[in-house]
């Protein structure tokens, strides 16, 4: 009996200074991995471009957005679940 290797998972943390930051991100999305975006240090209509970007980067490759605080969002790809409450 074999048993299989469980494949690595990695998680991406951004927190860009400016709108072009988020150009890695879009390519981490694109290859189906999960981002954590920190929108915090972005000006208000940059960080809603930039949240709009990925959100649609995610719906394009059939992943979710969730909003996880005021200026912070994860991204995932098909195959994760999100769950909020473990009750």
């Amino acid at each position: 009996m074999s048993l299989a290797t469980p494949t690595k998972t990695s998680i991406f943390v951004l927190e860009p200074q400016s709108k072009e930051d988020i150009i890695p991100a879009l390519k981490t999305l694109k290859d189906r991995q999960t981002v954590i975006l920190n929108l915090a240090s972005l000006q208000p209509n940059h960080a809603r471009q930039a949240a709009d970007m990925l959100s649609g980067c995610s719906c394009a490759t059939d992943g979710k957005s969730t909003w996880i605080d005021e200026k912070t969002y994860l991204f995932t790809p098909h195959n994760i679940r999100v769950t909020r409450n473990l009750n």
